[in-house]
């Protein structure tokens, strides 16, 4: 049984540590064919779940057989579990980050679970990226959800996000200038007041000094406009392949989406964009999609861009 210390210290007995590592290390990672496969046949044990569901709602109508919808769904429940386990270490891996926080080990990691069984859910497998590229967030995000939710000071949801993109801009800042940023450096990144990152930065239990380094770990919950995580994977993946294309774009199209995707740096918000480059965030916006557009003439980056503009 875990003894107090060890459940305020965020960590599990060391036999039952090793007996999930051991369990879930034994199951084969999936390659790139095999995950585009599994989330087709999840697709398709959905649609034929919703048809059957579809057709029982129909009065009058006489009795059909359902016995290849049927099969689908089965097909597509043997996928899902598939999936899900084949991803069980990434949980894990990411679950660790946070085992500073006041919730057990056990608790980040049933939290990280959620994510990673709504990530299978949304999956698609023909937009270009891994799974565990696009899992990843809804993990991060289902997991520091938890860890706000578990304040002993409860704030509101919109005021948590502010304090999750402070702390990010804070890490981001330190990483790229090798000191810790001021309040004045911080508000200008975010394009928000001084007087409310520091309002911001008292809000945290923990708490949160302006003074010292943050860890990556409430940083990286939320991006910095509240994109959802299956955006946040797709512009990821998106500033990984537009870095070779730069060339044939103009220079204000070419600093725009180095500034957005951080290319060569960190990645900022259009606010922060706005702000770097002297220009209206409407400026910004008009830049990347016309940058965006340009790109799509490349087959390589056609399908991610297109995805992205939707």
């Amino acid at each position: 049984m875990a003894t107090d210390s060890t459940r305020r210290s965020g960590e599990l007995p060391t036999s039952a540590v090793g007996l999930y590592l051991n369990r879930v290390g034994r199951i084969s990672l999936l390659t790139a064919e095999q995950e585009v496969e599994l989330a087709a046949a999840i697709a398709a044990g959905r649609a034929a779940a919703e048809q059957i569901e579809a057709q029982a709602r129909r009065v009058g109508e006489p009795p059909q057989d359902h016995t290849d919808l049927r099969a689908l769904v089965e097909r597509g429940e043997d996928a899902r579990t598939t999936m899900v386990n084949a991803n069980l270490r990434l949980v894990f891996s990411i679950a660790r980050r946070y085992a500073h926080c006041e919730l057990a080990l056990a608790d980040l990691i049933q939290e990280g679970n959620l994510g990673l069984l709504r990530a299978v859910e949304k999956f698609d497998g023909n937009r270009g990226f891994r799974f565990s590229t696009y899992a990843s967030g809804w993990i991060v995000q289902s997991i520091g959800r938890a860890v706000g939710q578990n304040r002993l000071v409860r704030v509101p949801p919109k005021v948590h996000a502010e304090v999750v993109a402070v702390r990010r801009c804070h890490d981001r800042l330190w990483e790229a200038l090798g000191r810790t940023p001021d309040a004045h450096e911080i508000a200008a990144e975010l394009g928000i007041d001084e007087r409310r990152v520091r309002r911001l930065s008292r809000v945290d239990v923990r708490p949160v000094s302006l003074d010292d380094p943050l860890s990556d770990v409430g940083a990286s919950v939320l991006a910095d406009d509240g994109d959802a995580p299956d955006q946040v994977a797709h512009r990821r993946l998106v500033g990984e392949q537009v870095e070779g294309a730069l060339g044939s774009l103009s220079g204000p199209e070419r600093d725009v989406l180095c500034a957005r995707f951080g290319i060569g740096g960190v990645s900022r918000s259009i606010t922060s964009t706005a702000h770097h480059l002297g220009m209206s965030a409407s400026s910004v916006r008009v830049l990347e999609r016309s940058a965006l557009a340009a790109l799509r003439q490349r087959p390589a980056l056609r399908r991610l861009v297109v995805d992205l503009n939707a």
